[in-house]
């Protein structure tokens, strides 16, 4: 195994790691599932239909597409508080994030080459090999409108 593949499953591995230790997870998950579909019910429905609020839904309902599989499989947990707000939103962004980094990570493996992952200190840059990728997202995203 190449050291590029090594270095690719330790972030892999500090990524899932991330994900574990998210906040949203303490929270009573019946609320955090409710107020996920309220916010991303919002977002989606404001009535001035910015780019701004149809980013953060879509942000938020790639989160919650992560979030979902495991607040359904936990039970009991911390009532809503005043940390709620501010962590609801950064974790579900992160979990967007995820999203697509899960989605490069499976293009890595399933496609070799058609993707650089280059590390620097704390910094990972990845960047497209095969130019057919980023269409994909494209029309995957534009055939949700």
């Amino acid at each position: 195994m190449s050291s590029a593949y090594q270095r690719i499953q330790s972030f892999e591995r500090s990524l899932d790691k991330e994900l574990g230790a998210k906040r949203l997870f303490s929270y009573d998950p019946a609320r955090v599932i409710i107020d996920s579909a309220g916010a991303i019910s919002l977002a989606f429905s404001d009535q001035r239909e910015s780019a701004g609020s149809l980013a953060m839904a879509d942000h938020l309902s790639r989160g919650f597409d992560v979030a979902l599989p495991e607040l359904i499989c936990r039970s009991g947990g911390a009532a809503v508080d005043e940390a709620f707000g501010p962590t609801f939103i950064s974790d579900l962004t992160f979990m967007s994030h995820y999203f697509m980094l899960r989605e490069y990570l499976y293009y890595t493996y399933n496609a070799p080459d058609s993707l650089t992952w280059t590390f620097k200190g704390d910094t990972v840059d990845i960047a497209f090999k095969d130019r057919s990728i980023p269409r994909q997202f494209a029309q995957y995203y534009n055939s949700r409108a």
